[in-house]
């Protein structure tokens, strides 16, 4: 089902300089001033202009003198922004806009965004606006300029009015985006958690309440991109090389397929994010579908990013603990040795004490207390095979 931005802001305006620039501008005020469907302070009004002109802030504004105004300065090559912001009718109810006073505190509201984003000086910013309750689509006709314009301003990028755009979105629904920028986080960081869980269960840390076969499966996958992780450099998802990144995506996926409450919280991760996007763009445009999109993309490649380096980081601990093992081993070989060497030495040194009290020509013979390379060499053998018994 296509799902329809909340917010719509669009702006244009018209070259100065072009002939029937003044005249259009000027009969622009008078349709937004008085629109049947106007918004007016007080019934008796002739219409629902407000706005600052002149230094002055005024809710009672007459149609002629504001026309007066457009129409001079527009003669001036001043360059008359026109823009428009509309919602839907439960929109506007939701954000409370029910009366004059409502949608003018609005307006007032989010004119620095609108004043920033087009670089004109608060000092120097001027307006006149009006509100159409229009069914189903109540809106605000925005005119401004700059009153101490240098340049003739005779278009302005896309890009600029869609930062707009967006700004106004993000402030004007920020509860509403702060609920899913927390539905999403709050997901992933319960499939961190569940990750963590099923690492510690895998290695026999914590029981385990996952089936044995989905736990060997997994546990294979997992051992399998251990022992093949690069042997130097850093251990991080971003740096791994795309065959061992393809695999770590493959196994998450994995993960994902075969514990239920993983595969949940992804899910609400994603819901999250989605509608997060879906308050930017339109799913009912080719070109809000693409941004929708994008977005997805971004947040799909955060998720496996965090959780490769969650993953790696697991597997590097374990790295950490069996390099420590292995070092542990061979120093215990190494002090088997030199204890059986000290031995030997000592057993040498006696033997020589011994002989040198016999008579000439009576010792260094072979016999019961000599010790010949290949004996040594047999001795220090079963040394090691003991360990430290000797």
């Amino acid at each position: 089902m296509a799902q329809t931005a909340p917010l719509i802001y669009k702006m244009r305006i018209k070259n100065p300089n072009e002939r029937g620039t003044p005249s259009a501008n000027k009969s622009y005020i008078k349709y937004i001033a008085e629109r049947d469907h106007v918004l007016k302070k007080d019934a008796s009004m002739q219409n629902g202009l407000f706005g600052k002109i002149d230094g002055v802030y005024s809710t009672d504004m007459k149609t002629e003198d504001v026309q007066k105004k457009v129409y001079d300065l527009s003669r001036k090559g001043v360059t008359m922004y026109k823009a428009y912001i509309s919602f839907k009718d439960f929109t506007a109810k939701h954000l409370e806009l029910n009366n004059f006073e409502d949608w003018e505190r609005y307006v007032r509201y989010h004119l620095d965004t609108i004043m920033r984003g087009y670089g004109i000086p608060a000092d120097r910013f001027e307006y006149t606006a009006a509100i159409h309750k229009k069914l189903g689509q109540p809106h605000i006709h925005l005119v401004f300029w700059d009153k101490q314009q240098g340049v003739t301003v005779n278009f302005v990028k896309k890009g600029v009015s869609d930062d707009i755009r967006r700004k106004l979105i993000h402030d004007t629904f920020k509860n509403e985006l702060a609920f899913y920028y927390d539905r999403s986080s709050t997901a992933f960081a319960d499939v961190k958690t569940n990750i963590n869980k099923f690492i510690n269960e895998m290695q026999g840390i914590s029981d385990s309440e996952i089936p044995e076969e989905v736990i060997s499966d997994l546990a294979k996958t997992y051992t399998d991109i251990l022992n093949d992780l690069p042997k130097s450099g850093r251990l991080a998802y971003a740096f791994m090389p795309k065959e061992i990144k393809d695999r770590i995506g493959a196994f998450i996926r994995e993960i994902s397929d075969k514990l239920p409450e993983v595969k949940s919280l992804i899910s609400e991760y994603y819901l999250g994010n989605r509608l997060a996007a879906q308050m930017f763009d339109s799913s009912d445009t080719e070109e809000g579908k693409r941004n929708i999109d994008k977005k997805i993309r971004k947040a799909t490649a955060d998720l496996y990013n965090r959780l490769g380096n969650q993953i790696i980081k697991s597997m590097a601990k374990i790295r950490k603990e069996m390099q420590k093992r292995t070092q542990e081993e061979k120093q215990t070989e190494t002090d088997t040795a030199g204890t059986v060497l000290s031995l030997v030495s000592a057993i040498t040194r006696m033997m020589k004490d011994s002989n040198s009290h016999l008579p000439k020509g009576e010792g260094n013979t072979v016999g019961s207390h000599d010790l010949s390379a290949s004996a040594l060499k047999d001795l220090i053998a079963k040394k090691k095979d003991k360990g430290h018994e000797a």
